[in-house]
Order: C-alpha cells, then structure tokens, then sequence
C-alpha cells in the first residue's frame, strides 16, 4: 500500500501516456470528413477529391454517372454520394480509415448530348421540328393543343423535352444565359396553337352567285378543311351560295350570336367547313328530257303525218284476215271498192260510207270519215273509191231489216275516185 501511494503519480501519468499515444496512433489510421454530405450535391467532384485528399485519404476513385442532374450549369459535374470501403457517408463527423477505398459517385451528361438554348430556337413549331431534327434530335414530334390568335406565324404554344418545359423566345433570354442539354433520343413534344382565322364576311348568300367565289376567299384566308356540296335547286339559281356551316353551325347564326357585332367571326384554321351551293342541273337535265321527249313524239307525228301522205306506205290487205282479226289495228291499208251506202256527219261526229271490197256484194267494209274533209270530197253510191286508211279492227251495226251484222271496219286518211 506504501508503494502504492508513493508510486501513485507516476502509475497517472502512466496512464495518461498510454491513452495520448494511443489516440496518436489512432490518427494517423483514421480521420473524419471535413465536410457535412448533405453539400456533396451541390459539390462538383473535383471540390470533394481535393477535400478528401486534405483529410488524407489518397485511395480515391471516380465513378461518373451518366445522367442530366448537373445540379445546375452545363460546367458543373457534382457529387452523389461518396463512400469509404463500401460505407455510405451520410452523417457529420463520422471516422473512416485513412486508406480505406474511396468511391466518388458524380453526374456526368451522357455521351450522345445535345446543348441548346431557348433563345436561339424559333417560335414557329415547324421551324422549330426543323431546328431540332438537324441539331440531332431523333424523336421529335408536333402536336397540336389549344388555340390562339397567332402573330408573325409564331405559333408555338410549348416545347417540352422528357417532360420539361423549356422557355423559347430571345425576349425572354435576355438576361438569362441558361443552357439546356438532352440525349439525341429525348422525347421531344412540339406543342403548337391552331390559328384562329377569319371566316370572310357574308352579308346575303345571294350576294354570291358563284360558290366558287366564297370558297377562294376561304383558301386565301387560310382555311383548308373545305368541303363542297350541292342542293337541288329550280333553273336560274345554278351556282349561287346556298349557305355556309363551320363544324355544323350554320354561319348567319354564329354572326347573330357574336358578342360584340362590329367583330368578325374567328375560327380554328381546321375547322370543318361545309359550303352548299344551288344545283339546278337536275331540273335543267329534267325540262331538257321533257323537251326532248316533246320534240321525239312530234318528229314522230311529223314522219307519220308524212308517211298517211304517201300512197306507197298502204298496202292491200285480204278480207278474209280482216274480218277475223289478223290485220293488227293501226295497219296502213289500202281498200278499193263500190260505195254502196253513204251517210254524212254531224257537228261533232264523223261521216261513213260502206263500200263492197273488189266489188264483191258479200264483202262490206265499214268507213268512217273526217267530216270536213268528206265534205270537201263528197262520195255518193255507186261511186268507184280507193281508200287510203288504217285497220279499226271489227264493227258490228244493225241492218235495216233489224239484223246484226259485223264488217271490218277503218278510218280514212284520204281517198281517190277512179
């Protein structure tokens, strides 16, 4: 215990000795980070190896990621995350040994990227399909969404790139010297507006007496969703503008329902448009049928009028047939023979002779006769005729002595006394 006592502050310093070298040999094999990891990402990796190789660690390696997330600048590359030996750093003041293997994860853009800038890319969307297919793009595609009154042509309404919106137009760039940069395959949407035209003014259909007038305004406006049709109309209207719909409403109606009156009507440059115009060809292809329908029955009446006028169209026929209808009704027949009964007309009734056929007493033949004109070529029994005239077929009349008899029967055009 004496010993003890008179040994004390050696055995203390001793100790503490022991635990300072300790300590010293502990530094020079581990060491803490000298920086917090919640700035690892805004760090660019070469900030973090020189910090690293400050806090003495000399093993370190580089494993760029190749992605977009520069974490703001196309210059910066920064940092993931940093791990020692496999070990994730993602406290404060945490120990690692001093040769333990360092892996620095940083963002790196890949190796197929394209650089841009809003404001060098033209508002016009076909223009812009244009700019990005050439600097490289490879699936860039235009949609239409929305519709805007579009000036200079400039009918951009968005550009998104794998999703994100990116700012086109110089005026915007002006103090903003932003660099965007993408893989050539990014999806790339070119969203533009649909132009609003101007539907050109109609005060009155009528006031077009050729469609075609109206649908060339369309065109030179612009439009090209046009479709042409015709409505039956009566002759003297042909081609007029009938009226006019824009996607089913008719346009006089859009111009009553405007808001303000003193406005022209505005519409999608797609909108379809319907322009009806009056067709009369099917009442003129109707009165010309009739008229030559007209003009084919009296070329008909003319050449049979013609025909009844010439001797030779009659031919001679047998009794015999006559009277047991086989002579078709309306055959041309020429008759000759001997009035044997005469009997004039009335006002409205023809005149009628009997005459015997070839003179053969049992061979009659009934006769009738246009009044006036037998009047004018009076016959009287015992007169020898050629008649010139068509088959009636039969008649049946009743004798003086009350019997009925049946004779062939017909209609003189003309005769001849011999």
């Amino acid at each position: 215990m004496e010993w003890l006592r008179k040994n004390k502050i050696f055995l203390i310093f001793g100790s503490l000795s022991a635990i300072l070298l300790g300590i010293i040999n502990l530094s020079f094999i581990y060491t803490t980070v000298s920086w917090d990891p919640t700035e690892t990402s805004t760090m660019i990796y070469t900030e973090i190896v020189s910090e690293l190789e400050e806090d003495g660690f000399q093993q370190i390696s580089l494993e760029p990621v190749k992605d977009l997330k520069d974490g703001g600048g196309i210059s910066k590359q920064t940092g993931i995350d940093v791990t020692f030996d496999g070990e994730l750093y993602k406290k404060s003041n945490q120990w690692f040994k001093r040769n333990a293997k360092v892996v620095i994860r940083y963002h790196d853009y890949p190796d197929d990227l394209i650089e841009l800038k809003g404001e060098n890319l033209s508002k016009n969307s076909t223009q812009l399909v244009e700019q990005l297919q050439k600097i490289g793009f490879t699936n860039v595609v235009r949609v239409m969404e929305g519709e805007d009154e579009i000036l200079s042509n400039q009918d951009l309404n968005e550009l998104l790139i794998n999703g994100e919106k990116i700012t086109v137009g110089a005026e915007i760039f002006e103090n903003d010297n932003s660099t965007y940069a993408f893989p050539k395959d990014a999806e790339v949407k070119v969203v533009y507006f649909e132009p609003l035209l101007t539907i050109p003014e109609i005060f009155r259909y009528d006031s077009y007496e050729d469609y075609n007038e109206y649908v060339e305004k369309l065109k030179d406006e612009g439009f090209t969703n046009i479709q042409v049709v015709s409505e039956a109309s009566e002759i003297g209207f042909d081609k007029h503008l009938s009226y006019v719909s824009l996607d089913g409403k008719e346009y006089m109606e859009l111009k009553k329902n405007r808001t303000n009156s003193t406005l022209p009507v505005k519409v999608r440059k797609s909108i379809p448009i319907i322009v009806t115009y009056k067709d009369s060809s099917e009442a003129i292809a109707k009165r010309n049928e009739e008229i030559a329908k007209q003009n084919e029955k009296i070329a008909k009446q003319r050449a049979y009028e013609e025909k009844i006028k010439n001797p030779a169209s009659y031919q001679t026929v047998s009794y015999d047939a006559w009277i047991h209808e086989e002579i078709p009704v309306g055959t041309l027949a020429r008759v000759t023979g001997e009035v044997i009964e005469v009997g004039e007309g009335g006002i409205i009734s023809d005149a009628y002779i009997r005459i015997s056929m070839d003179g053969m007493f049992n061979q009659d033949v009934y006769v009738s006769i246009d009044n006036d004109y037998f009047k004018s070529n009076i016959l009287a029994e015992g007169d020898s005729v050629t008649l010139y005239g068509s088959v009636q077929g039969r008649k049946t009349y009743t004798t003086v002595l009350g019997a009925s008899r049946t004779i062939p029967q017909m209609s003189v055009n003309f005769y001849n006394r011999n």
